[in-house]
């Protein structure tokens, strides 16, 4: 599976969901924008996350980007779709970059070079927490594998959690797992709070 394309909607420019509150960004987000190898596909965030600290946190902003996720959230607050925010370079990043570059009268090269950091800003931490509900459990539910099954459900939703909170955020799930370390995915009851990207579009300031 492509690390960029969601399996559902992607990095859309919707409000930000029910239950977010803004924390810390992580540490240890790849910062190259150049070429990513298949091995660092399959694990691309490999260093653990410091837990948040936002009073820590809150004086850092508004700043430059630093790499490639924080590109992509910065990119979706301002409705430019980078596909599923995965922290790595791909076409879809590299369209999204090439809009946004031509928008601010950039040469349109679609990578995360230094001028492009400088003028594609962060005013709020990348990250925010998510509560996990009984309603968000309630909705998942095995898919069929036949069409006819598929018209007898309920309804077509999430087979697993981390598929729908990979979503609320806009992510892959391999990315949502890195956020999320010493979370078991296969055990997780209401209540629990997870780290995802907080990429709700943000209207322009007037």
């Amino acid at each position: 599976m492509n690390p960029e394309p969601s399996s559902r909607t992607g990095s859309g420019a919707t409000p930000a969901p029910e239950g977010v509150t803004t924390s810390r960004p992580p540490a240890g987000i790849p910062a190259q924008a150049g070429a990513v190898s298949t091995a660092a596909v399959v694990n691309p965030l490999t260093p653990a996350f410091s837990p948040p600290d936002a009073e820590r946190d809150a004086g850092l902003y508004p700043r430059p980007v630093q790499n490639v996720f924080e590109a992509q959230v910065s990119l979706a607050r301002q409705g430019i779709s980078s596909g599923s925010i995965d922290g790595l370079i791909g076409p879809q990043t590299r369209a999204a970059l090439r809009v946004f570059q031509q928008k601010e009268n950039l040469p349109t090269s679609g990578e995360l070079d230094a001028a492009t950091k400088e003028r594609l800003v962060l005013t709020a931490s990348p990250l925010c927490s998510y509560k996990i509900t009984a309603a968000d459990l309630a909705r998942l539910q095995p898919l069929s594998s036949t069409w006819l099954g598929k018209s007898q459900q309920t309804a077509l939703e999430y087979e697993s959690i981390l598929e729908l909170v990979a979503e609320k955020g806009h992510a892959h799930p391999r990315l949502i797992r890195a956020l999320n370390p010493g979370l078991t995915w296969t055990n997780v009851g209401a209540g629990a709070s997870v780290q995802i990207p907080d990429a709700a579009y943000r209207e322009p300031a007037a």
